[in-house]
Formats: C-alpha cells, sequence, structure tokens
C-alpha cells in the first residue's frame, strides 16, 4: 500500500501513470473519483504474478482532505477480496515508506504481517527511509475486519 510516496505528483503525471499501468498486463488499476466524478488518485493491485499467485497492493489519494483510514481501509478491503476471491490470488504484498504510519496503520488492521525492513532503501527530501515490507496470504485473510 504505497500510500503518499511522499513526492509531490501533478495531476499530468499521475494522469500519465495511470495510463501507463492500464496498458501493463501485470496491473490492475482503478481510479479513485470524488462525489463530482473527478479523479482524486488511484489504487491497484502491481506485479501481479498468477503463477504464484502474488501481486502488491498500493493506493495514492492526492488531495489531503479525501485521505482518512476509514478510505484506505475500504479500498484496501475491496482490492483484496477482489484479488483473493475474484482471480484467486494467495499472497499479496505491501511495501511503503516507514514514514508512512497511516499505511502501516491500515495493513496491521487488515491482518498484513511485517516481513522485513530494508533500511534506508529510498532517499526522500534529503533523507534515507526505511522501507516496510509487508504481505497478508489468503488463508489469513479475515475481511469481517473491515465490513
Amino acid at each position: 500500500m504505497n500510500y503518499g510516496w511522499g513526492i509531490l505528483y501533478y495531476f499530468d503525471i499521475e494522469t500519465g501513470w495511470v495510463e501507463y499501468h492500464w496498458k501493463n498486463w501485470t496491473d490492475l488499476v482503478w481510479i479513485i473519483a470524488d462525489a463530482e466524478d473527478k479523479c482524486v488518485g488511484h489504487c491497484g493491485l502491481y506485479k501481479i504474478d498468477f503463477r504464484n499467485g502474488t501481486a502488491e497492493i498500493a493506493m495514492r489519494i492526492a488531495p489531503e482532505g479525501l485521505r482518512s483510514k476509514v478510505l484506505g481501509a475500504g479500498l484496501s478491503w475491496e482490492m483484496l477480496n477482489y484479488a483473493f476471491q475474484r482471480m484467486n490470488l494467495r499472497r499479496i504484498s505491501a511495501v511503503f515508506l516507514e514514514t508512512n504510519v497511516r499505511t502501516a496503520q491500515i495493513a496491521k488492521k487488515i491482518g498484513f504481517i511485517h516481513e522485513g525492513t530494508d533500511r534506508e532503501a529510498e532517499y526522500r527530501y534529503g533523507v534515507y527511509v526505511n522501507v516496510i515490507r509487508m504481505a497478508l496470504l489468503k488463508s489469513e485473510w479475515k475481511p469481517e475486519l473491515l465490513k
């Protein structure tokens, strides 16, 4: 769940990024729209590997006012349910910056297990930061936790 990667994205860049991933057969991207049907972000399953039954989950919600644990958890629930029930994947991983406390809280609430920390793996705003790796297996998925 790469919520808010920590780099300022502009709408044109965001749109190009989404269009690129729509063309990539290993990615499944959904657009997040507000009440006026304006694009405010995206979420998706990336690096889908049907042979191994794996994918990586990620999300970006741009306007600060729309970000919330409820929205993030709800979208995560929908993506995980789709991945496990409709796509029959068996393992979903989440990779995010250690400074992203909101993502860590949501991932833990959903049932993701911490698998490791890549120390000083990303350079952001003049400092190196740790990257957290978590995963959830289909056998561990408890959809009732969020519904």
